[in-house]
Parts: C-alpha cells; structure tokens; sequence
C-alpha cells in the first residue's frame, strides 16, 4: 500500500509540473522578439597577389615554341593525306608526340596569366 501511494505522489508531482509548464505562455498580445537568421557567409574574393610580370614568363621561349608548334602542325598535313592513302611515314607518331609535349609546357606557362 505505501509502495502505491509513492507512485501516486510521484504521478501528481509530474502532472503538476506539466501543466506549470504549459501554463507559461504568453498572453495574447504580447509581441513576439523577431526571429534574426544568421548572416551568410560569403567566401573572401582572392586576387592574384603576383603581377604579370612578377610569373617570369619568357615572351621569346613562348613566341619559339609556338612557332615550332606551327612549324609541325603545318608539316604533319601532307602526313596525314599520305596516311588516307594507306602510307604511315615514321616520323608522324614522334611529331604528334612533340606536338603534345609543346602544347603541354605552353598551356602551363600561360596558364597562371589567366587566373
């Protein structure tokens, strides 16, 4: 029996404390603080701290090995209207390999000027 009424007590305490809780509303009428959402966050904008001039770029290497890039690319077309034909010359594999290796390095020399 005195088990029971612990229990009991325990049950009267909790609803008390439930309904003070739910009693602690606002009154009607009473403004409500405004509801503020955070700030976005927007990312700081980095500009290139060195200048052109600054990345050491050679005019004249880049003016050579576009030129040179030129030179194949102009040797390679009676090439490949041979290779339409059904003749393969050796040396067209070894320029195509040339002219990737030069577009390579150029398109990593001019590269950090564009950003």
């Amino acid at each position: 029996m005195r088990l029971l009424s612990v229990y009991t007590l325990c049950f009267y305490f909790l609803v008390g404390c439930c309904l003070t809780a739910a009693g602690q509303q606002l009154p009607m009428g009473v403004p409500l603080p405004p509801v503020t959402e955070p700030a976005p966050v927007i990312p700081p904008i980095t500009v290139n701290a060195q200048p052109v001039s600054a990345l050491r770029v050679d005019p004249l290497a880049l003016q050579r090995e576009a030129k040179e890039l030129l030179d194949l690319f102009q040797s390679l077309q009676p090439q490949i209207q041979a290779l339409n034909r059904g003749l393969l010359s050796k040396d067209v594999l070894d320029k195509l390999k040339r002219i990737e290796k030069l577009a390579k390095q150029l398109r990593g020399e001019i590269a950090p000027l564009a950003k």
